[in-house]
């Protein structure tokens, strides 16, 4: 069974979704992410989701 209720992980995964269609939506797009060092590849892509789910968790805590 999930920590986090259903209908906020829903939430976060519909947020995620709309984000990587928003902003990933042209093969250039792609092109820069792919051609990024590491750090700001994770940056770009991984902390802004990451910090979303970081503060919903705090917040149901």
């Amino acid at each position: 069974m999930s920590c986090f209720p259903s209908f906020t992980l829903q939430k976060v995964i519909s947020c995620e979704k709309d984000a990587a269609m928003g902003d990933i939506t042209t093969k250039k797009s792609r092109v820069d992410l792919q051609s990024l060092p590491t750090r700001q590849y994770l940056d770009q892509t991984v902390v802004p989701i990451l910090l979303q789910a970081l503060s919903t968790l705090a917040k149901e805590r």
